[in-house]
């Protein structure tokens, strides 16, 4: 399984809607524990190299 966890919130660390979408990972990991996680911040990119 592959469960991509989409972020955008500019509160930064402070969102409560990052804590909530962390927790539901949190719930599907244990659920799927060989699952694979693509974690993508809209607001904070990845940066390139």
């Amino acid at each position: 399984m592959k469960i991509l966890h989409v972020d955008s919130s500019i509160s930064g660390e402070r969102s409560l809607s990052k804590e909530l979408s962390a927790i539901a990972v949190t719930h599907l990991r244990a659920i799927y524990p060989d699952a694979e996680v693509l974690y993508r911040d809209l607001v904070d990119p990845p940066s390139s190299t």
